[in-house]
């Protein structure tokens, strides 16, 4: 009998044989009338925002921990925090729609002024403050107060004399109710390019105590109109990162601050001027927002206009660079349904790599590398065999002794792909390497580079295993994928790529 579940995405896989994403895009389908996301052309959303549904893993800045949570969509907008202090208390609350990337409220800091008072620029040395926000009161050397000083013979002691902290709100100018454009979503930006922005915004105050409005920051008028100017740039690899962009304010809020993000991982680094901080550690942490005055609570923000999100299998969603990759590369049959959301993950070669996990198998986004080759496969054909048979290295396995007639030969492993285990007028395990593979010739067909790509090499010779329903098939094992004979399916099924991706996060 077969399981409900696999029927399930054996039907679903019919409806989608054939189905592709168009060959021509580079980063996704596109949206009516914005430019589709490019090798030239990108998305701040997959850089700021590292996942759409659930909150991501801290990265540490030196004394500082930064995280999203999203937060849902209101108004046709994504909402989010990004949470910028251990204890939650320092944040940043954000809005995200078509064109911008808008900031509403941030809890942290006013601005950074050096010793002698003026405000940090560019080739600003290390001798630097950042002033706290107080009612009523301008963000000078001697005002200046810093909410996580404790030195009571300091100056800058955040707890003496006390006063009114207060949190920032940015709005658009002429429509306070809508946050302040801050980073422009859509930019033409090749790698080593250059591109510039600029955006218009207004300021207030909220005491943090006791929620009523305050009239200061960045020493500017209450209602007052200020431009803020940036300049991006973006990076191949900057402090052992890929595919980074750089931004750099050079007039108006913010100005000297150095922000540095990397695709689908947020923000990386940080600082005014030459004195920059690089994220060192990713780590667990669940931090959420800690206000006394708003309330946050946690919710999807993928289904945002112009996102390119959309949801698959009813649990998770398939955004950005890796929806383009399961629609153009197997989709449902090959891959399965996506089983976590996508968010950095710590890999074998020691760094955070936005992945995303699926029933079959494991996206990795490797940002040093270019288009069809930026998305890579995890190897858990090779981690599953070895986990799944008590350590066992693949090599201590049979090997066949040379090329077998009608078969495929791999002479890395010494092992031969064949069609024999299947039954006549059915396509056996060769059939389906020769039919499946990841397009990126441009030609018509399935070449064996293609194949390798997707599959990896095989690891073992079709050997009678045991799987998780309880029943014994005939499989073979390839370093990405498992290949199963199921004789009580119609012909076009009875080869199907074992749920490696399941049976590693310990789903039924």
């Amino acid at each position: 009998m077969i399981q409900p579940k696999r029927l399930g995405a054996i039907l679903a896989a019919a409806l989608l044989v054939g189905c592709a994403g168009d060959p021509d895009s580079d980063l996704g389908a596109g949206v009516q009338g914005v430019e589709v996301v490019g090798v030239n052309t990108l998305d701040m959303a997959e850089y700021m925002f590292p996942s759409c549904e659930v909150g991501s893993r801290t990265w540490r800045v030196r004394g500082e921990e930064f995280r999203t949570v999203p937060l849902g969509v209101r108004d046709g907008m994504a909402h989010y925090v990004f949470v910028k202090s251990p204890d939650g208390d320092g944040y940043e609350e954000w809005w995200v729609d078509r064109d911008w990337m808008r900031i509403r409220l941030d809890r942290t800091w006013a601005h950074c002024i050096t010793d002698t008072g003026a405000l940090c620029g560019p080739g600003a040395d290390g001798n630097h403050i950042w002033c706290d926000v107080q009612c009523t009161r301008d963000n000078t050397v001697a005002a200046c107060q810093r909410r996580w000083d404790r030195d009571a013979s300091s100056r800058y002691n955040g707890l003496r004399p006390r006063a009114p902290w207060a949190a920032t709100q940015y709005r658009s100018p002429g429509r306070p109710e809508l946050a302040a454009p801050f980073v422009q979503r859509r930019l033409r930006l090749p790698v080593g390019g250059e591109a510039r922005f600029a955006a218009e915004m207004s300021f207030g105050g909220i005491d943090r105590e006791s929620c009523a409005p305050c009239t200061t920051n960045f020493d500017t008028a209450p209602g007052a109109t200020v431009r803020r100017a940036v300049t991006a740039r973006r990076y191949r690899e900057w402090r052992g990162f890929h595919d980074v962009v750089h931004l750099e304010v050079t007039a108006g809020p913010g100005n000297g601050e150095n922000s540095y993000y990397a695709r689908g991982l947020g923000l990386i680094g940080f600082g005014i001027g030459a004195s920059v901080s690089v994220a060192s550690e990713l780590l667990e942490r669940d931090t959420a927002a800690r206000a006394a005055c708003f309330e946050y609570t946690p919710a999807s923000a993928c289904a945002v206009g112009g996102n390119e999100c959309r949801t698959e299998g009813g649990e998770h969603s398939l955004c950005g660079r890796f929806k383009q990759y399961w629609d153009q590369h197997g989709g449902l049959p090959v891959f399965g349904f996506p089983i976590t959301a996508a968010q950095p993950e710590l890999r074998e070669d020691g760094r955070g790599h936005l992945t995303q996990w699926f029933e079959r198998g494991r996206f990795e986004f490797h940002g040093a590398n270019q288009a069809p080759y930026d998305v890579q496969l995890g190897r858990l054909g090779a981690e599953r065999f070895s986990a799944s048979h008590g350590g066992m290295d693949f090599w201590s396995t049979p090997r066949d002794e040379g090329p077998r007639p009608g078969c495929q030969w791999f002479a890395e492993t010494r092992i031969n792909v064949c069609d024999s285990v299947a039954s006549v007028g059915a396509p056996g395990f060769l059939a389906y390497w020769r039919e499946h593979g990841l397009e990126f010739d441009g030609r018509r067909g399935t070449s064996y580079p293609e194949s390798l790509a997707l599959f990896g090499l095989p690891l073992t010779q079709v050997r009678r295993e045991r799987l998780s329903d309880g029943r014994e098939y005939w499989v073979q094992w390839f370093e990405r994928a498992r290949f199963e004979w199921h004789p009580e399916l119609p012909l076009r099924y009875r080869v199907l790529l074992g749920l490696l991706g399941n049976e590693a996060r310990g789903r039924p």
